[in-house]
């Protein structure tokens, strides 16, 4: 248990007994509900604060004109003469009288006597309050377990990565090896720029060596064998006409190529363009779209060229027997072919493929 002086005022009535308060830093006294004592003396306005806390000192405020003995110290004296020799300090239209910070005093008014003083209270020590363990937060939740351990992996990870890098040499050139080498670099641009790799896609020029390389090896081993007379094996003579039929494949073409370059010039182009746009130019925009570039006027020369290529065409589909029947016609008949063709050759007419064959095998058939 502990003790602490508290202040305290025991107040005495005749005939009624007596009662202690505590007082804060006032004391009121009157008739009014808010008033800390609740009688009226006499000599007191029916409201009146006696009491007053200043600077860690109480002070008892007398008003002028009361009647009324005060005892401190075992010494009695009347307030009037108190006041009369102007021995206390006169606040607003009180007097103070200072309290004595060990001892008791006494103040008797009438029929009340209030007495001022110090006593020992024990004071009940506080005891905490016990607080349910359910209720109580941990620093860490059990929830936050797994975002910590990842969290502190991770800083393992970063920090021993930078301390790895951080212990790495990093080499540098000194600017003069740097500016020396500068210009072989430019110069490597500039003297060996780098170049495509250009494959060679010749695909048919393949067969054409390997013909050509056959066609000598054979050639050599006849020189050989000229006086044995020997017969080749099937096999060998298979592959020179299938080298022969491959070359002959390549030059028709190329020599289908040639013609189609020498019947198309450029400036031939550049006229049928010019005439084309002469005659979009005044059909509008959709006139523009829907037109082709294709001139009302055609050469025979490539109508014929180009039908006997369909022709020729016919032998991957149809077999060498019908083929080699079409191409046997004699020069008269093919010249009159090529009349007929040029004479409707004038306009275009948009047919399919299949109806200039059909037609051009009716052709041969009536003569």
């Amino acid at each position: 248990m502990n003790k602490k002086k508290v202040f305290f005022i025991s107040i005495h009535k005749k005939g009624k007994g007596y009662y202690e308060i505590i007082p804060k830093r006032h004391l009121t006294i009157g008739n009014y509900p808010d008033c800390d004592i609740l009688d009226s003396v006499a000599g007191l306005p029916e409201r009146h604060q006696l009491l007053k806390k200043a600077g860690g000192r109480y002070y008892i405020r007398i008003p002028p004109g009361i009647d009324g003995i005060i005892t401190n110290e075992n010494k009695s004296l009347s307030l009037k003469d108190v006041v009369e020799f102007d021995l206390l300090k006169k606040r607003s239209d009180c007097y103070l009288f200072p309290l004595p910070k060990k001892g008791e005093c006494r103040l008797t008014i009438g029929e009340h006597t209030l007495i001022f003083g110090y006593k020992n209270r024990a004071i009940s020590e506080r005891k905490p309050d016990k607080i349910d363990s359910s209720l109580k937060k941990s620093f860490i939740g059990r929830e936050n377990y797994s975002f910590f351990l990842i969290l502190f992996f991770s800083l393992i990870i970063h920090f021993s990565a930078v301390g790895y890098l951080n212990s790495l040499e990093i080499k540098k050139e000194k600017p003069i090896d740097a500016i020396n080498k500068i210009p072989q670099r430019f110069a490597k641009l500039i003297l060996q720029p780098p170049q495509k790799k250009v494959l060679n896609t010749a695909v048919n020029k393949l067969p054409i060596e390997k013909k050509e390389e056959k066609i000598e090896d054979k050639k050599e081993e006849e020189t050989k064998k000229k006086d044995d007379k020997e017969v080749k094996p099937l096999e060998e003579i298979k592959e020179v006409e299938t080298a022969e039929k491959v070359k002959e494949k390549i030059q028709n073409q190329e020599n289908y190529e040639k013609e189609i370059a020498m019947l198309n010039p450029p400036e031939k182009l550049t006229a049928n363009r010019e005439a084309v746009r002469e005659k979009v130019k005044t059909k509008g925009l959709l006139g523009v779209i829907m037109a082709k570039a294709t001139p009302d006027e055609i050469s025979s020369d490539a109508v014929f060229r180009d039908v006997d290529k369909l022709v020729k065409g016919i032998e991957k589909e149809r077999g060498d027997k019908e083929t080699e029947d079409l191409l046997k016609i004699r020069s008269g008949k093919i010249d009159d072919l090529s009349k007929k063709i040029t004479e409707n050759s004038f306009k275009i007419k948009y047919r399919d493929t299949n109806e200039i064959i059909a037609e051009k095998k009716e052709i041969l058939k009536e003569d």
